[in-house]
């Protein structure tokens, strides 16, 4: 798993991925000023969104997606049907708190990289650069 700001070239992180594993994107929706997730499951060559998370209805809501809303113990989730995304586009800001959580280390973008900038978080083979300089995290 690799996360690299795009804006200028550097790479924020870079660890084993391995398959079967969730990774998360928290943040905090703009609009609504609450706390959002979204779950993905790792595969060889792509991650795959498989929830979405928030203790706000109306950040579910702001989704727009055809699966229902369910309501639990922390709040409302959605199961997604299962989307491939071959690597994930994060526009970072410090309002977003934009935060990657992967395999027991995260990842806070807003400390990592400048407002604005935007990074990448891909899966795939690992690079021998990530061996010669490992996550800092």
């Amino acid at each position: 798993m690799r996360i690299v700001d795009e804006t200028n070239g550097r790479q924020l992180a870079c660890v084993a991925a391995r398959a079967g594993t969730e990774l998360r994107v928290a943040y905090v929706h703009s609009i609504y000023r609450q706390p959002a997730s979204e779950e993905f499951v790792v595969r060889d060559d792509a991650l795959e969104l498989t929830r979405l998370r928030s203790p706000s209805l109306p950040v579910m809501e702001y989704y727009a997606r055809r699966e229902p809303i369910q309501q639990d113990v922390a709040g409302y989730t959605i199961e997604v049907a299962p989307e491939r995304h071959q690597s994930l586009p994060v526009l970072v800001s410090r309002l977003g708190e934009r935060t990657v959580h992967y395999d027991g280390r995260v990842w806070p973008l807003y400390e990592l990289a400048a407002d604005g900038d935007r990074v990448r978080v891909s899966v795939g083979p690992r690079p021998r650069i990530c061996t010669l300089w490992p996550s800092r995290r």
